[in-house]
């Protein structure tokens, strides 16, 4: 891989940027470092006005290995992530639905392309090469501007392009921290790791039961007591139970309880510790329906669109249609939001927030602030309002949840179905799917124990109001244990066979593995290597239509098997 050029776009105007020494012209000049890491290299730019300016659009290209797969690393956390091979098509948002779902992932940023023939990645990418090695490429510091990274297979051409288009700038800004690398997948993986020096949390791999596929109609506070029953009387430990959507009056107004919880959240919230669960709750902060007193009264507290109303950012039918995004920097948000934290976590009692729609705050740059600065300040604001209370971030641009999330979803949301096929029709990258979901979680797999800790979406077993099969419930269980931190599922173990107690009972064993590697050996069929106790396993996984042979074992469709190395 060669680094072959920078380049800043002010007024129309291209400004060739040095890469090794500085640059100077009228307007700006620049500071660059390239230095040598294990493996690779690491590039660092700085711009300096000389008087105010604003930036169009920066870019950097690489020549790298060319007709190879190419890992997308999605815009946030519930964002398709997955290997693309040279000849596929990653789609975009079809016109028809993009008045509904744009906003739910990068379909709306300026310079982001769905144009066939070519892949595009934020925060971190990779070239595969041969087997178990790869080119490696992320930004060291996402707290400033997103990175996107654009590769085209047939050219062998890489370019990342930072999210600054329209920033107004009258002081010195960091444009660039980057590492490129080359070797074997974890050592790439761990050098970048080891160049940002986050430090996660110290949070457990941990079990948890949350009400979020159960029906609307079937929630309430006894339901919610009868799931902890279910899991008691079948003997299997359980942390933490999460009350999921619903029950709030509406999105937005997160001080007024449904109905279905009349007797209050506090009482429910104690009742759970008594029996030694640790209570959670779901909380959307940055949204509200078009139904809440939040919207009827403070319309100034949202974002709004050219012509000054509030912008639609989405349409839920189970919030009753559109809702809309709050602008943070509005004081009145920060202090209704403050008082939301306090009374959930120091009055009603609650210790595990699950924190939704969080890529919301930052829909908008701001003159002076690019969406990376705005989610920036709105994850240190949560940080502080939860205290070491732990987080579950979800719907957030995975980098800007590194090191300040407890735990961060990785991966879609799992479907009835093994895959959504309208969803997929319209192109949309957030869709739940359970293949996505999987694919996702198995291309993110590393971010585990060194951004945050991995959570994936539900672990489903039982039979009632899904369509999976038994092999795929399966391959959901195996990869959910192996390679996330946090394990929810919404199932009620009373309904379980003895086989599905029996699989159940596998996560409590698979979940203390270490894994050592995870590879895909052809497309949708993967290999996970890990070490428990002190033998060396694997799991062979097959997320085909297709019956599949991996050396000397037959894998049918959509099966997982457990073997000894």
């Amino acid at each position: 891989m060669q680094l072959t050029s920078a380049t800043l776009v002010i007024d129309s105007t291209s400004y060739p940027i040095d890469t090794r020494r500085a640059t100077y012209t009228d307007l700006f000049f620049t500071t660059a470092q390239l230095t040598d890491v294990p493996g690779g290299k690491r590039l660092v730019i700085a711009l300096h006005p000389k008087s105010p300016l604003t930036i169009e659009q920066f870019r950097v290209e690489w020549k790298v290995a060319a007709d190879r797969p190419m890992l997308a690393n999605g815009y946030q956390s519930r964002a398709a992530s997955r290997w693309y091979q040279p000849g596929e098509h990653q789609r975009g948002l079809r016109w028809f639905a993009r008045p509904f779902l744009q906003y739910t992932g990068d379909y709306h940023i300026p310079g982001v392309s769905y144009t066939r023939g070519q892949f595009h990645s934020w925060s971190h990418t990779a070239i595969r090469l041969e087997e178990g090695r790869m080119q490696f490429f992320g930004t060291l510091d996402e707290s400033t501007a997103y990175t996107q990274w654009q590769y085209t297979p047939t050219t062998a051409s890489l370019r990342l392009l930072k999210d600054l288009k329209g920033l107004a700038l009258s002081h010195s800004f960091p444009l660039l921290d980057v590492c490129f690398t080359e070797g074997p997948d974890l050592a790439c993986w761990q050098q970048y790791f080891d160049l940002m020096s986050i430090s996660p949390t110290d949070a457990p791999s941990t079990t948890g039961w949350t009400s979020k596929h159960l029906p609307l109609s079937r929630l309430s506070k006894q339901s919610v007591l009868d799931h902890a029953a279910a899991f008691h009387k079948a003997s299997l430990p359980l942390d933490h139970i999460l009350i999921h959507d619903g029950w709030q009056a509406h999105v937005g107004d997160w001080l007024d309880v449904s109905h279905r919880f009349a007797s209050g959240m506090v009482d429910l919230a104690g009742r759970l510790r008594s029996q030694g669960h640790a209570p959670g709750v779901w909380v959307a902060p940055f949204v509200c329906s078009r139904h809440s007193n939040l919207y009827r009264d403070h319309r100034d507290w949202l974002l709004t669109d050219p012509s000054g109303k509030p912008l639609k950012v989405g349409y839920r039918r189970s919030w009753g249609g559109w809702f809309y995004a709050l602008d943070f920097y509005h004081q009145g948000v920060q202090d209704y939001l403050s008082g939301v934290f306090y009374t959930l976590r120091q009055q009603w009692g609650f210790q595990l927030f699950e924190l939704d729609y969080l890529c919301a705050a930052a829909i908008l740059p701001r003159a002076h602030k690019t969406r990376a600065q705005v989610m920036h300040d709105t994850m240190q604001f949560l940080r502080r309002q939860l205290g070491d209370a732990p987080m579950i971030a979800n719907g957030v641009p995975t980098a800007s949840a590194y090191g300040v999330a407890d735990y961060c979803r990785i991966s879609t949301d799992v479907h009835t179905r093994w895959t959504n096929p309208f969803s997929r029709f319209a192109g949309h990258q957030e869709r739940a799917s359970t293949l996505s979901s999987l694919r996702s979680a198995l291309s993110r797999f590393a971010l585990d124990s060194r951004a945050f800790y991995n959570t994936l979406d539900v672990i489903v077993l039982q039979s009632d109001g899904t369509r999976l099969t038994p092999e795929q419930q399966y391959t959901l269980l195996v990869t959910n244990a192996l390679l996330g931190s946090l394990h929810l599922t919404s199932d009620n173990p009373g309904t379980y066979t003895p086989e599905q107690l029996s699989e159940y009972r596998l996560l409590y064993h698979l979940r203390q593995a270490k894994v050592r590697a995870v590879r895909e050996l052809r497309p949708d069929v993967w290999q996970i290597t890990y070490r428990l106790g002190e033998s060396e396993q694997r799991a062979l996984i097959n997320l085909t239509s297709r019956s599949q042979m991996v050396e000397d074992y037959p894998l049918a469709a959509y099966e997982t098997m457990l073997t000894a190395l």
